[in-house]
């Protein structure tokens, strides 16, 4: 349903904002939910059908949407780009931030002991064999 707050609902199952406009009649759109003749929703309808109890509430809820309806604010797809790219961002300098020492015990002894041969070698070329 698109008006649900944060992202307007999902994206898995057919679009019901305007199911009940399009049904027009509250025994037509409780026989479309007992039986709804979309692909993506029929294996799951045929294994678990809905019963009277959760039909007449969900023919409700769609007939009170259709009423109170508001017209969709802003494109939602965009908000839910720039959330996503801004949460991996997010995510990235806070990663970037917890392993930035990570590997600090296994490097200064590598870079320890390559300045202490680096140092034997510059010593070894600037001062004269011992025996010369």
């Amino acid at each position: 349903m698109g008006g649900l707050g944060g992202l307007g609902g999902g994206r898995l199952g057919p679009d019901l904002t305007k199911v009940f406009e399009r049904y027009q009649d509250r025994q037509k759109l409780g026989n479309w939910l007992s039986a709804p003749a979309t692909l993506v929703m029929q294996p799951t309808f045929r294994n678990h059908p809905l019963g009277e109890g959760e039909i007449l509430p969900l023919v409700a809820y769609f007939e009170h949407a259709a009423l109170h309806r508001r017209e969709q604010q802003g494109p939602q797809l965009l908000v839910f780009a720039l959330l996503g790219a801004a949460l991996a961002v997010a995510g990235l300098l806070l990663f970037g931030r917890l392993w930035r020492w990570r590997f600090s015990a296994v490097r200064r002894p590598l870079v320890e002991s390559a300045s202490v041969a680096a140092r034997r070698a510059r010593a070894a070329a600037v001062s004269p064999p011992k025996g010369a």
